[in-house]
């Protein structure tokens, strides 16, 4: 589990298996980063609201409210 405060950032790389990441409280800002067709519009989940990660992704989270957390 990781708290993220308000503006916090935190880059996730699922690495080769890919992963869920899970919103637990609060809210999150997640952008894909990269280029090309694997560009993503930035997201944002709620808490109790989920986004999977793709294999090989790269991706910032940054917590969109005090004590934002995530798994």
């Amino acid at each position: 589990r990781w708290t993220l405060a308000l503006g916090q950032v935190q880059r996730l790389q699922p690495g080769c298996g890919g992963r869920w990441l899970v919103a637990q409280q609060g809210r999150l800002w997640l952008t894909r980063t990269g280029g090309g067709a694997a560009r993503e519009a930035d997201v944002w989940l709620r808490g109790g609201e989920r986004l999977w990660l793709a294999p090989g992704s790269d991706w910032l989270v940054e917590g969109g409210a005090p004590g934002s957390a995530f798994v």
